[in-house]
Formats: structure tokens, C-alpha cells, sequence
């Protein structure tokens, strides 16, 4: 009987696998036409475009993250040039997709009756726009390198080790949370037959690609930029979103190392031992600064898709595909990952708040809320979205405008740029280069110590021939623009100052 059953369950497997890449890409429909609009990317933008001038990373371009995002948009600004957001979103409709598949082949390691349900309900998280689905920050584009090599951490034989290895140490090059998740990678690796020669190959491969890595910064010269400044700013950051201590990050580890400790005791034996080590260490990944910024929750989505899947349909006795309560599981198990989700971005914050004796920031911090998305569906089916940016948050609009003014004013004096403000949109659109190595003024670049300062030798030295003040740091800027002799020629969309003639 058992086998009449699998045998009639094969047949639903192979076609609902051939669905998944068409539900993929129609979840997605919407965010292929979306403008450019998001804050982050026009930060990488803006720093691809330098690398892409010659300009070091790091030393000459900063922004905190580690070089593999910037790597990723140099290649998708070559590939489409001025109209790189269209190869953004491609990327991330393909990062999605592997993904997406990937959950699908893990999941049915677990459970063959899971994968399909899981991987539709990780393709519909990995999509909402309230999730931050529709941008390509360095969660996703981390999330198929860790994902392949967790798929291949099972599978046997040496070639596997040394792929999984490589894909772990390239999405360690992207976003380095996922060394948490990559607990699940070493528990496949341990569990396989010959587990000492492939541990072996795949730490040979993920070390060599991290070498290759410090090599290409090194040739670069961006090294020592690496290590003077993007890694005492790392840490700064991460002491500042834990309140200014590593107490709570240590509290929620160790919390969430015993419940994955217990339900791996009590799935010992079992294929779901390996959710029991990756769902908690997933979650850890996620809130390691624990600052309610949505897209954190992305790394963790694949890991709750399927655990959380798996309890909807074990609470619905496991029903056959076709069956009436199928779907009912599914919507359940959708439900109960964005409600899971939230929790991981408000439990992490509140108690690195409540251990701190601070506030939490940034809670429901949402580009769009759950109330938005009828909205946001209905302007894409009513024609898609538009240039105006109508729906859409932040600031863009000004950026574009001061863009055009800058570009479109031939009085202006030629030379270098200085936005004081997180609007880096405006370098790269305007086609100026910064007067500084800081092109976003954001939360990275008010940890760095000697950051200020910089902004005032550009100002005193006349390096910056142009200022836009928009949203600057704390500080009278206005009178240190007239002090070093700056003065307004536009007010709108942004005040913007030139540097008197030399």
C-alpha cells in the first residue's frame, strides 16, 4: 500500500516542480516593473559605478557591507548599463527562482509530501513587498549561494563538498550571518559518509575562495580599508544595534542554541534534524542586529517556510495533493510565516531594548504595510507602474529632480560632489563623482569615528565644488557653508551650494 501511495504521489511531484518556476515568475510580474526607488541600491549602484570608474572599494567608495554585494551590482551595471534597475530586478527574479527550487530539493530530503507546499509558501515570502521582497539587498542575493550549498552539503562524494564549500564562502562574501546557518551546512556534512575527507574538501574550497577574495581587495588596494575601517565600523554596528552591548546578542544565541539543542535530542534519527539546527540558527542569522529593518527576516524565510509548513500539514493529518484541506494547510502555514517573520524582527529588538534599558526602533518599519498591498497589486494590474514613483516611499522623487537640476545647469562649476545626506541616488544619476569616499551619510557612516571630519576637509579644501544639504548629519551645516565661502544658488527639490571660484 505504502508504495501504491509513493507511486501515486510521484507523478503530482514531477508536475507541481514544473509549476513552480511559472508561479515564480508570476508572483514576481510586479516587481520586474517596478522603478528604481530603494535607498540601499542606489547606494551599491553608486558604488559599482565608481568601482566601474577605477576607484577603490572601500578606500575610495565606502559603505560597511562586504564586497561581494558590490561585486554582484558591478557586474549587473555592466550588463545593463544606464538602465541597470532592469538587470537589478532580473537578478532578483533568478535569485528568487534558485532559491525557491533549491527550498523545494531540501524540503523533499524531509518530507517528498512537503516540497512542493513549501517551496510555493517560501516563493510567496521571498516576494511580498512588505517583507522586502522586492529588492535585492544582500539577504537575497546571499540566499541561493547558502541555499546551494546546503543542498549539496547532502549529497555525496567530494565534488559536492567542494561546491558546497565554495557557495558557503561566496555567500559569507555577501552577507556574514549566514556563518550561523552554516551550522546546517556542517551537520549535512558530518551526517554523510566519508564525512572527514569531504569536511576537508569543502573547508579547503570556502577557504580558498575567501582567499581569492582578499587577494582581488588586496590587488585592488582596497585591503587595508577593509580592515582599518569597514570592520571596526562592523563592529561598532554591532554593538550599537544591540544597545551598546553584545550581552543581548549573547542571550538570544545561547536562547535559541538550547531550543535547537532540545528538538534536535528529539528528532535524533530523523531527516528533521536538520531543521532542528537550521530554523534556530537561521533566526539568529537574522536578528543579529536586531534593528527591525525588514529584509533581515529573508534569510530565515526558506528554513520557516518549510518547518512551518510541515506543521500545518501534520495538523491537518498530512493531506494527499488535490485534497480539500490541502490548500486550507498551505494558506495556514503562508499565514503563520508572516506572522513568524514579525517575530523575528520585534522579539530580537525588544529584547536587546529591554536588556539595554533603551527603545526598540524601527518596529514595523514596513516600505509598504500589509494594508498597502491591495493598493500596490492594483496600480501594477491597472498598467503597470509609472515614472511618477506614485505608491512608492522615500525620497527618490527629490533625488531624480536634484539630479536633473545639477545635470541641467550648465553654471554650475565642474568638479566633485558632496551630498550631505543618505542620497546617494543623486551621485550616480547626476554622473558626478563624491568629494568623499562616504556616499551615503547613513547609520554606517555615523559610527566611523573619523567620519565628520572628512566631511570638513572636503568643505575647508574646496574639494567638494558642489553641495546638495538634505538630510545631513547633526550639525549647523548651513553656517559651515557660509563660513568656508559656499553659497546657495538653488533651494529646491534640496538646497544646493557652489564653492566660490579659487
Amino acid at each position: 500500500m505504502a508504495d501504491e501511495s509513493r507511486r501515486q504521489r510521484l507523478p503530482l511531484q514531477r508536475t507541481g516542480l514544473w509549476l513552480l518556476a511559472p508561479a515564480v515568475v508570476a508572483l514576481r510580474l510586479p516587481t520586474l516593473s517596478e522603478p528604481r526607488w530603494y535607498s540601499d541600491e542606489g547606494t551599491f549602484t553608486t558604488v559599482a559605478w565608481l568601482l566601474g570608474n577605477g576607484r577603490r572599494l572601500y578606500g575610495d567608495a565606502f559603505d560597511n557591507s562586504p564586497p561581494g554585494i558590490y561585486w554582484i551590482y558591478r557586474g549587473l551595471l555592466a550588463a545593463g548599463g544606464t538602465a541597470s534597475h532592469v538587470a537589478v530586478q532580473g537578478a532578483l527574479l533568478l535569485a528568487v527562482m534558485v532559491s525557491v527550487l533549491l527550498t523545494y530539493l531540501i524540503a523533499r530530503r524531509l518530507d517528498q509530501r512537503l516540497a512542493i507546499p513549501a517551496a510555493l509558501v517560501c516563493a510567496v515570502g521571498l516576494s511580498l513587498p512588505t517583507l522586502d521582497g522586492d529588492r535585492l539587498n544582500v539577504e537575497l542575493a546571499a540566499l541561493p549561494f547558502f541555499l546551494g550549498a546546503l543542498a549539496l552539503a547532502g549529497a555525496r562524494g567530494r565534488g559536492s563538498a567542494i561546491g558546497s564549500g565554495a557557495l558557503l564562502a561566496a555567500a559569507l562574501l555577501t552577507r556574514p550571518s549566514y556563518a550561523f546557518d552554516a551550522l546546517a551546512v556542517l551537520l549535512l556534512l558530518v551526517l554523510t559518509p566519508a564525512r572527514w575527507s569531504r569536511l576537508v574538501a569543502a573547508a579547503a574550497a570556502g577557504c580558498a575562495v575567501l582567499a581569492a577574495a582578499a587577494l582581488v581587495l588586496a590587488l585592488q588596494g582596497s585591503w587595508d580599508s577593509y580592515l582599518s575601517l569597514v570592520l571596526p565600523d562592523n563592529r561598532a554596528y554591532l554593538l550599537w544595534a544591540n544597545g551598546g552591548s553584545l550581552l543581548p546578542l549573547a542571550a538570544r544565541v545561547a536562547l535559541l542554541g538550547l531550543i535547537a539543542a532540545v528538538w534536535y535530542r528529539h528528532v535524533a534519527g530523523t531527516p528533521w534534524r536538520l531543521l532542528a539546527i537550521w530554523l534556530p540558527a537561521a533566526v539568529a542569522g537574522a536578528s543579529v542586529t536586531p534593528r527591525g529593518l525588514t529584509h533581515y527576516v529573508l534569510e530565515a524565510v526558506p528554513a520557516l517556510a518549510i518547518g512551518l509548513t510541515a506543521l500545518a500539514y501534520r495538523f491537518a493529518r498530512w493531506p494527499r495533493a488535490g485534497s480539500p484541506l490541502a490548500w486550507p494547510a498551505s494558506l495556514g502555514a503562508l499565514l503563520a510565516l508572516v506572522l513568524a517573520a514579525e517575530a523575528v524582527l520585534i522579539l530580537p529588538a525588544e529584547e536587546a531594548a529591554f536588556l539595554s534599558r533603551g527603545r526598540p526602533a524601527n518596529l514595523y518599519a514596513h516600505s509598504f504595510s500589509y494594508a498597502d498591498l491591495p493598493a500596490y497589486y492594483g496600480r501594477w494590474l491597472s498598467g503597470g507602474f509609472d515614472g511618477s514613483l506614485r505608491g512608492f516611499p522615500g525620497p527618490m522623487r527629490q533625488e531624480m529632480a536634484e539630479a536633473r537640476v545639477i545635470d541641467g545647469t550648465p553654471s554650475l562649476p565642474r568638479g566633485r560632489l558632496l551630498v550631505l545626506g543618505d542620497r546617494s541616488w543623486i551621485y550616480f544619476l547626476s554622473g558626478r563623482e563624491p568629494a568623499v569616499r562616504y556616499v551615503a551619510l547613513n547609520s554606517a557612516f555615523r559610527l566611523v569615528p573619523g567620519g565628520i571630519a572628512e566631511l570638513r576637509d572636503a568643505l575647508d579644501s574646496k574639494k567638494a565644488r558642489v553641495v546638495v544639504l538634505a538630510d545631513a548629519p547633526t550639525g549647523d551645516w548651513r553656517a559651515i557653508l557660509a563660513t568656508d565661502g559656499y553659497r546657495e544658488v538653488e533651494a529646491k527639490p534640496y538646497p544646493l551650494f557652489v564653492a566660490a571660484s579659487p
